[in-house]
């Protein structure tokens, strides 16, 4: 199979139901990681000082910023790997959810665009 953004992957073994779903859920599931880690390398590679990249976990991503740049790093975040992608001749853009807090405790959802 090949995703929506040119990678490809085999499927080896019997043609099965647990096969087929693997393959079917495979092609969403991995253009979006396909999307988020292009995002990423246009992050890192326009990343503001003040910024750091803590973690990705599967579709999370998890920075770290001043208090005062929080709205300023979201849109760098969001200009970064909210790109129009093309699929079946239309440009997708891949919704991103925000939290933003002081710990992991005070997590609030953010804008979501």
């Amino acid at each position: 199979m090949v995703n929506a953004l040119g990678r490809n992957r085999v499927f080896l073994g019997r043609l099965t139901e647990d096969m087929f779903r693997k393959a079917y859920a495979w092609n969403p599931q991995g253009s979006v990681a396909d999307y988020i880690d292009q995002g990423l390398v246009r992050l890192r590679q326009g990343k503001p000082e003040w910024m750091d990249l803590l973690l990705q976990v599967h579709d999370e991503i998890v920075v770290q910023c001043p208090t005062e740049k929080v709205s300023e790093t979201v849109e760098v975040i969001r200009k970064a790997i909210c790109v129009p992608i093309i699929i079946h001749n239309r440009p997708l853009v891949v919704p991103l959810e925000f939290k933003t807090g002081e710990t992991w405790g005070s997590m609030e959802n953010g804008d979501e665009k």
